[in-house]
């Protein structure tokens, strides 16, 4: 959704940096000024738009010349904070300046060139994983306050689409009329989340593991209309969830709450599937937050992959030590009964193609009599492997 940006005030106490005590300004009137990026924008006579106290020259080799975008305000107003970075987003202006120097030091360098190798790949691993941790954190934090503001964004939504008194489908063409269609489905999503109550306690989960959260609480019946309800609460103590470890100084901590999330959302599914199938698959809670930490995605496919297993008699478990590396063996039979499961499909589609061109009687002459000739050979080949397994069952 489109609005007027609201007057933008940004501090830094960083005097060297061109444009920082510039950054107060309106760009209420960018609206009215059409954007213009070319690299002749330099010989334009249109005014130039730069901040007061920001120059076009580049003041490093990280920086690029303002000449192309100094009459577009609004890539200014994203520009000006990210080449002002000196750390903070990182959280450590000392290690962002010490990450540079390092290398500026050793960037372009053979082995040859370089005293005590080992010395100098130990710092830089230091480097790499303390520099990690400082961007994981930045994201999950940009990404909380991100996903806040859209739930914040689905609930004026929401409060609109009442006012209205609109039903889905009159809503969809209200929003692409007003909004514009690219938004749609993440406003959806927003509105969806702002539909339970209190869910933007949760924002620093984020928006995708929040809509999983959602799924997995519509489906154990959890929700309610309460204004005073906590799904997300009680979806936790239902799991037995860590919202506050012991150990709250671990950095380790985020990354086992996402996963102990995670778990609590697959197992939920398998239970789901397992209802709908009336069929257990005996996969513990310990081996499906295995999977997940080994990066095993446990989504719909991939149970219904153990159910294939479990149809054909054959061991799930088995199959998933194998996959977490506890000694078990993957299934080899099973990517080939999936393919033996599309065999259907295959036929359908066969059939759909023939009929499309039996209704458009001007594709015929577009058929190749070669591929007439190899299905006719693929068909025989697998009448005599049908008619073996007969003869030899």
């Amino acid at each position: 959704m489109e609005t007027k940006k609201q007057e933008t005030k940004i501090e830094n106490n960083d005097t060297n940096n061109k444009g920082e005590k510039a950054m107060t300004t309106s760009t209420k009137k960018s609206t009215d000024r059409k954007e213009t990026i070319t690299e002749n924008v330099s010989n334009s006579s249109t005014e130039t738009q730069l901040p007061e106290g920001v120059d076009e020259e580049p003041r490093n080799e990280e920086e690029m010349h303002m000449k192309y975008i100094k009459h577009a305000p609004s890539l200014i107003d994203v520009y000006l904070p990210v080449s002002n970075d000196k750390g903070y987003l990182l959280g450590d202006e000392k290690l962002e300046m010490d990450v540079k120097s390092f290398i500026k030091m050793y960037k372009g360098k053979e082995i040859e060139e370089v005293d005590n190798p080992a010395v100098v790949l130990s710092k830089l691993r230091s480097f790499y994983k303390i520099y990690c941790e400082g961007l994981e954190r930045a994201e999950n934090i940009t990404d909380g306050i991100q996903t806040k503001s859209g739930i914040r964004r689905g609930e004026l939504l929401n409060i609109e689409k009442t006012l209205l008194k609109q039903k889905s489908k009159q809503w969809v063409v209200h929003y692409e009329e007003t909004y514009g269609k690219s938004g749609l489905r993440t406003a959806q999503d927003h509105m969806a989340l702002a539909k339970i109550p209190n869910i933007i306690r949760y924002s620093f989960l984020g928006k995708e593991r929040l809509m999983e959260c959602l799924r997995a609480i519509k489906a154990l019946g959890i929700m309610h209309d309460d204004p005073n309800d906590d799904p997300m609460a009680v979806f936790f103590e239902q799991y037995k969830i860590a919202f506050n470890p012991a150990n709250s100084q671990n950095k380790e901590t985020m990354q086992d709450l996402k996963l102990g999330i995670d778990a609590a959302v697959a197992i939920t599914r398998i239970k789901k599937a397992e209802e709908k199938k009336e069929t257990e698959l005996g996969v513990g809670p310990d081996y499906v937050k295995k999977m997940i930490a080994n990066g095993t995605p446990v989504n719909n496919a991939f149970i219904n992959d153990l159910f294939i297993i479990k149809e054909e008699d054959r061991d799930v478990v088995e199959h998933i030590k194998g996959l977490v590396g506890e000694g078990g063996n993957e299934d080899e039979l099973l990517p080939h009964i999936k393919k033996l499961n599309e065999l259907p499909q295959l036929v359908a589609g066969l059939k759909d193609t023939i009929d499309s061109i039996n209704q458009h009687g001007e594709l015929v002459n577009r058929v190749e009599q070669g591929h007439i000739d190899n299905l006719e050979r693929h068909v025989s080949e697998l009448k005599d492997l049908v008619q073996k397994g007969i003869v030899t069952g």
